[in-house]
């Protein structure tokens, strides 16, 4: 690839606009070698295994404790109609070298002694297969629900790694289990009896709760819920009605969107069996902050007798939240790197991010819109592509870990942490290539198109330096006045801290500095990740930015007219649907109505997007990312966003000191 560096800061940009220009045309007319995005572990339609796991062959989670003595448990297809034949599985401890906590041993009647894993084919009909779990007396349990077991798929003639995560289910390893109580009861977080969609930001998520021997009861059974007092994780509860949109209390023509607040709640559930709904959503209080999780299932619902306090059982979840990544935890870096590696070397799907970012480079940046350039093109797309972007690569990531998230490197400050030998890589010019990365680091085997290993070459101290000297409130003004049209925002974001983030970080023949080979480097998605960041903590600074409708919120309105006029590239208007998902493929011309030469499949259905985003996604599509826009169609409102939300971003409160 070219060492020209097209993200050199925004000063010295018109004499790079030309030889921009010249290699965009080079690339859309030649193409780069790429491995087909259908290999990546939740792409296309193929049909994804839904499945339920039983323990004590029970759908109530009072019973889900094990110690020396074998449990008997049970999993099923739940999507069965999809399939014509049985699917393969592996049942296995979910943990990590750095966190391997308490375990548990399986038997099944593939697999005929206790082991760490047990093999399992599960029926095209949707009956139960069952197997067996075993604790150890040694090696019991610190909380409930702190033993976490996985069910992935065995395809054959794949490796044993090139396997997508189907199913968690939390348990306890113990010989002190809840008491036995009458009502048995049933909580399908998401509506589902599935597991692989218990996961939530701080949207809303509405669950269903209801008796499963609802024929012992002759009346409505009072149950209250609450956070269980060991999670990590947690989460606030609403009644529908409690969160119904309202008016904005100013702005009447403003639709203000809710979240749950309440820390407990108390329903009635019908003794005929039905499910009661509520909603839940990660917490996030004025008082305590956030709640997020740190590792899968550690955020537990706890189901309880209002009066007599007896416990009817407890319901693992992840409050799965984009975070500051100078700040997470050792195991939650691990799942990160474990994952992006696993993308790239084993499922061979991390090279077409590259050219999607690539070749989508003149649509979807702004290089002509303050200055003359001969393409005569401009791109008002940057945000809400690039929050589709990295949307649909942490969405593989989630395939292969559904706990990973994209988290963000937060460029105006010193991360030492994120530039570590163990994370990132350290820089070091006596090195070459010149960063440090241990050799337990799973970065260490990192091998992209632009070659081994990673480059890299800030103009800065990675230690004690930074990027950028632009705050997130630098953003949000300019010149002492409030930035509150999308356009000015958009440029100053795009034009100063990620073109900083970019070229100073690149200085030296690093990759992140050049346009073309940057999404090599791992570190451009969390770079990325904080753009998308600071975007919605402006969003959330101004009444009516996250309605895809106005000018406030983007802009320009409408779609891309006929015949060709303006300067405002196809796919630039709210309503296009954006390349390369919309599956056209153009001539690689310069001409604001012409797609790249590449086509590549729509926005996937995946196992963290079951319709939560359009398989054509538009600038309108992503806005808004507390609610989905298409799931309304096929799930009751409010829902779940579209699945990612960021750790210091309130977002359902209007409130302009954010």
């Amino acid at each position: 690839m070219s060492a020209i560096q097209p993200f050199q800061n925004h000063l010295s940009f018109l004499q790079r606009t030309f030889f921009f220009i010249l290699f965009t045309s080079f690339i859309l007319l030649t193409g780069c070698p790429k491995v087909p995005i259908e290999d990546s572990p939740g792409a296309g339609f193929r049909a994804y295994p839904l499945v339920e796991i039983q323990v004590n062959n029970s759908e109530t989670t009072v019973d889900d404790y094990v110690y020396s003595t074998r449990v008997d448990c049970r999993a099923r297809l739940v999507n069965h109609s999809a399939f014509s034949s049985a699917v393969s599985v592996r049942v296995r401890n979910f943990n990590l070298p750095s966190d391997p906590g308490p375990r548990v041993d399986f038997r099944s009647p593939l697999t005929t002694t206790f082991g760490s894993v047990a093999f399992l084919d599960l029926p095209a009909d949707g009956s139960w297969a069952g197997f067996e779990v075993q604790g150890n007396s040694a090696n019991v349990s610190s909380r409930d629900k702190d033993v976490v077991i996985e069910m992935v798929e065995n395809r054959v003639a794949a490796a044993s790694d090139k396997n997508v995560v189907l199913a968690r289910k939390a348990l306890m390893v113990t010989n002190s289990p809840l008491p036995a109580v009458t009502p048995q009861i049933d909580l399908h977080i998401n509506g589902s009896s599935y597991t692989i969609d218990d996961y939530v930001t701080w949207s809303p998520t509405f669950c269903d709760i209801r008796i499963v021997n609802h024929a012992s009861f002759s009346s409505p059974l009072s149950i209250r819920l609450r956070n269980y007092s060991s999670s990590v994780g947690k989460v606030r509860f609403a009644t529908e009605a409690m969160i119904q949109p309202t008016t904005h209390a100013t702005l009447t023509d403003v639709t203000v969107f809710r979240t749950p607040t309440d820390a407990e709640l108390t329903l009635s559930l019908p003794d005929d069996g039905t499910a009661a709904r509520f909603y839940i959503a990660g917490e996030f209080t004025s008082s305590g902050g956030p709640r997020p999780s740190e590792k899968d299932k550690d955020a537990v619902i706890e189901v309880f007798d209002p009066s007599s306090g007896d416990i009817y059982g407890r319901w693992a979840l992840m409050v799965r939240i984009r975070k500051n990544a100078n700040n997470i935890t050792t195991e939650e870096r691990e799942r990160f790197l474990n994952a992006m590696v696993r993308l790239n070397e084993t499922f061979e799907a991390f090279d077409p991010y590259v050219g999607i970012h690539a070749d989508g480079a003149s649509i979807n940046h702004f290089f002509c819109l303050n200055f003359t350039c001969s393409s005569n093109r401009s791109a008002p797309s940057f945000l809400p592509w690039h929050r589709a972007l990295i949307l649909r690569i942490e969405q593989d990531l989630q395939a292969i870990e559904p706990s990973a998230a994209l988290h963000y490197w937060k460029y105006d400050e010193p991360a030492p942490n994120v530039f570590h030998p163990d994370f990132m890589g350290r820089y070091d010019a006596s090195l070459t290539p010149p960063i440090n990365i241990s050799m337990s680091n799973p970065l260490s085997t990192w091998n992209t198109t632009s070659g081994p290993n990673i480059s890299r070459g800030p103009s800065y101290n990675d230690q004690t330096g930074r990027p950028t000297i632009f705050t997130d409130i630098d953003h949000f003004s300019s010149m002492g006045s409030s930035v509150t049209t999308f356009q000015l925002f958009r440029q100053i974001l795009e034009g100063t801290s990620h073109a900083d983030a970019h070229n100073n970080t690149g200085s030296t023949n690093g990759w992140i500095g050049d346009f073309f080979r940057s999404p090599n480097d791992p570190l451009f998605y969390m770079l990325h990740s904080n753009v998308d960041r600071i975007w919605a903590k402006w969003q959330s600074r101004g009444a009516g930015r996250y309605e895809p409708e106005r000018t406030a919120a983007f802009s320009p309105q409408g779609s891309f007219p006929s015949p060709a006029s303006g300067s405002v590239h196809i796919g630039g208007y709210v309503m296009d649907p954006m390349w390369p998902w919309n599956g056209t493929s153009g001539t690689g011309t310069n001409n604001i109505d012409d797609y790249p030469t590449s086509s590549y499949p729509s926005f996937p259905i995946t196992p963290g997007n079951f319709l939560m985003v359009p398989v054509q996604p538009r600038p309108y599509d992503m806005i808004d990312y507390r609610i989905s826009r298409i799931a309304p169609v096929i799930d009751p409102f409010p829902n779940r966003g579209i699945g990612c939300d960021y750790l210091d971003t309130e977002i359902f409160v209007f409130n302009p000191s954010l």
